[in-house]
C-alpha cells in the first residue's frame, strides 16, 4: 500500500451536532456520483411531497439553519428535498447538501453532493470555479481510501486513536459495508478523517490530504 501526501494539513472542526445527526441519519447510505443516497425521515419530509414544495423556500430555510449552527435541522430539509429528482438537478441544492453533510461528518455523502455540483456548473464560470475550489479544500482536509473497483470488496479498517467519535465510527461502518463513493474510471473509495488507523492489518498514520491506495492489498 502506498500513501500519496498532497496539500498541508487542514484543521478539522468536529461539531457536537454529530451526536444529534446520528438520530436523524438512517443506516449508512451509499454515496455515488450517479445516484442520490437514500432519504431520511423527518417532519419536513413527512409533511408534504418535496416536489410540491418551494425549492427556493426550503433552500433558504435550510441554509439559515446551517448558518446558525443547526446542521441537524438543515439535514431534515436536505433529506426531504433530495426525494424529488428535479431538486437533484439544482446546483444550489447540491452545494447546500455538501455543506450540511460535511458539517455533520458524513464525508461520503458530502463528496457525492460535491461531485454532483461539479457536473451541474458550466465549465469556466464563477460557479464552476467555486465548486472546484471547494473540492480541492475537501480533498486537502480528509483522507481517501482508494481501491480499483467496488467489486474488490470492503477493506478491513479499524480506528487506532485514543477516542472513537460517532462520526468516525459511522464512516468506518461504511468502509466495512463497502458503501463508498464512485471515483470515476471504475475506481471506488471511502473518505475518512485524518488519524491513526489499522487498514488491512497495517497501522497507518494518515494526515489530511493523504490518499491510501489499496490496489496492492492482496
Amino acid at each position: 500500500m502506498k500513501i500519496e501526501t498532497s496539500i498541508e494539513r487542514s484543521s478539522l472542526a468536529r461539531l457536537a451536532l454529530v451526536g444529534l445527526a446520528t438520530a436523524l441519519l438512517v443506516g449508512c447510505p451509499t454515496a455515488t456520483t450517479g445516484s442520490a443516497p437514500g432519504a431520511t425521515s423527518g417532519s419536513v419530509a413527512e409533511s408534504a411531497s418535496p416536489c410540491r414544495r418551494s425549492l427556493s423556500g426550503d433552500l433558504k430555510t435550510a441554509r439559515d439553519r446551517l448558518d446558525r449552527g443547526h446542521a441537524d435541522e438543515a439535514l431534515v430539509y436536505v433529506d426531504a428535498m433530495k426525494r424529488c429528482d428535479e431538486n437533484l438537478k439544482s446546483l444550489a441544492f447540491m452545494e447546500l447538501a455538501s455543506g450540511v453533510y460535511e458539517e455533520l461528518g458524513e464525508l461520503n455523502l458530502a463528496w457525492w453532493a460535491l461531485t454532483g455540483s461539479a457536473r451541474k456548473a458550466d465549465p469556466g464560470t464563477e460557479e464552476h470555479n467555486g465548486v472546484l475550489e471547494r473540492t480541492r479544500r475537501f480533498q486537502a482536509s480528509y483522507v481517501l481510501l482508494k481501491s480499483d473497483s467496488r467489486a474488490t470488496g470492503a477493506p478491513e479498517a479499524h480506528y487506532m486513536g485514543a477516542v472513537l467519535d460517532a462520526a468516525t465510527e459511522r464512516l468506518l461502518d461504511q468502509v466495512r459495508d463497502n458503501q463508498g463513493v464512485d471515483l470515476g474510471s471504475g475506481a471506488w473509495g471511502f473518505w475518512l478523517f485524518p488519524g491513526r488507523y489499522e487498514i488491512m492489518g497495517k497501522r497507518q498514520s494518515l494526515a489530511a490530504g493523504d490518499t491510501l491506495d489499496l490496489s496492492d492489498r492482496n
